[in-house]
């Protein structure tokens, strides 16, 4: 029976009705609550079995200092693309994450007097298995043992008695990769700056004045394959990625620097790449897709 302060104030229909409303509403907003945690967020590291690829093209400049083909220096354009790929390896094992990164490009270099020419060619890969060494909800650093090698091939257009030479490298070394995740406004962001370094491996350049002829004529190859260490060759590949995010996928600007110097077999040699590029960043489980 209802009170005569409920029939002055009307709280018992009103606590009702307010009750029959609020049921309503979360009843309605917990799927889009669901979906919203279940949704990736910008720079986010793969779960197990989640893979993210990205895949870029850009542009940038080239330098080149190769004493076997010219003792002149040589700068112009470069061109290039890669295909990143992070996966999530599963909680638990000793390297959480693994990172692959195959790459390949072109430059077309000019002496500073203008009256010399000079090509280049590179492929180039490497595999980098990642711990988290910190993990925040805003910032992750992770680092591990890498392996990989690449090939870059250099021809002269001014040098008729050797015109080409080939640096060759494979070699362990480590990797290092950080994650920052931000916002602008409402709009989620993250920086991912990656890092990897050869330590020990081996080299392939022909001394200085070998003709390539005669390097495979006389079986001449231990002139030509070195050990290689950091105090005798200094490789290093470093970039810096802005992710933005598109629907569920991310569009990426990238800055890549990477440069190699070393002096074996008497030849100082300098070669270095600058580039910016634009990617498309895409997450996908291997178990819907078999990839």
């Amino acid at each position: 029976m209802k009170t005569m302060a409920d029939r002055m104030t009307g709280s018992f229909h009103f606590s009702d009705a307010c009750t029959k409303v609020s049921a309503i509403i979360l009843m309605a907003l917990t799927p889009l609550v669901l979906d919203a945690q279940r949704m990736p967020m910008t720079g986010v590291l793969p779960s197990e079995n989640e893979v993210v690829d990205g895949f870029s093209v850009g542009g940038g400049t080239a330098f080149a200092l190769d004493e076997y083909l010219s003792p002149n220096e040589y700068l112009g354009f470069s061109i290039g693309a890669r295909l990143d790929r992070m996966s999530g390896r599963g909680e638990g094992k000793l390297f959480v994450y693994s990172r692959n990164r195959t790459s390949f490009s072109f430059g077309d270099m000019r002496n500073v007097a203008g009256n010399g020419r000079e090509l280049e060619a590179t492929v180039g890969m490497f595999h980098v298995w990642e711990t988290p060494l910190v993990h925040y909800r805003h910032y992750d650093l992770l680092a591990g043992p890498s392996v990989g090698g690449s090939i870059d091939a250099l021809y002269n257009l001014r040098n008729s008695n050797n015109p080409a030479n080939v640096h060759g490298w494979i070699a362990v070394g480590v990797g290092f990769d950080s994650m920052f995740r931000f916002r602008v406004g409402h709009l989620p962001l993250a920086l991912d700056a990656s890092v990897n370094m050869p330590v020990a491996g081996v080299f392939f350049v022909p001394e200085y004045n070998l003709p390539y002829y005669l390097l495979f004529e006389e079986s001449l190859y231990g002139k030509a394959i070195h050990f290689m260490n950091p105090f005798n060759v200094t490789f290093l590949t470093h970039d810096v990625s802005l992710f933005v995010p598109v629907g569920r996928n991310q569009l990426s600007l990238s800055m890549s620097i990477d440069y190699m110097i070393h002096c074996l077999s008497g030849n100082a040699t300098a070669i270095n790449h600058y580039r910016f590029a634009l990617g498309y960043v895409h997450r996908f489980e291997r178990k819907y897709n078999g990839r």
